[in-house]
């Protein structure tokens, strides 16, 4: 996509005509790196869930779990923190990773959890 907002032209009659712009043309990759939630605790996550995906596990769920990222696009070794954050309370400590893109498209990694049951948890992944 181009951004052709800032895009001026200003014409002067008694002398040369100038064109000046203010326009950075800006366009989006056709694939953009991507990182995303495949699966938490074997629950599988919709391609085009928005992030912060809540999930609330059944109240006798084991306590230890995976989630499953994916990383797509970046094509080196790509550094990923995963944020779980309960509904109520202080987050779990911060999960940190890497999962490796430079060897597989997509690349998946599963990240090893202690989840508590019954209550909303949010997921969210990043890069650093």
């Amino acid at each position: 996509m181009i951004d052709r907002s800032a895009f001026n032209m200003s014409l002067q009659p008694a002398g040369p005509w100038i064109v000046t712009t203010n326009f950075i043309p800006f366009v989006e990759p056709p694939n953009p790196p991507r990182l995303r939630v495949v699966s938490i605790a074997g629950i599988p996550i919709p391609v085009d869930a928005p992030a912060g995906y809540t999930v609330v596990l059944p109240l006798n769920a084991p306590a230890n779990q995976t989630v499953v990222i994916e990383a797509t696009g970046f094509g080196v070794e790509v550094p990923v923190d995963l944020r779980i954050t309960p509904a109520n309370g202080p987050a779990l400590p911060l999960v940190s990773d890497i999962i490796n893109n430079a060897l597989a498209e997509p690349a998946v990694q599963s990240f090893a959890v202690s989840l508590p049951s019954n209550v909303p948890l949010t997921f969210n992944a990043w890069t650093r």
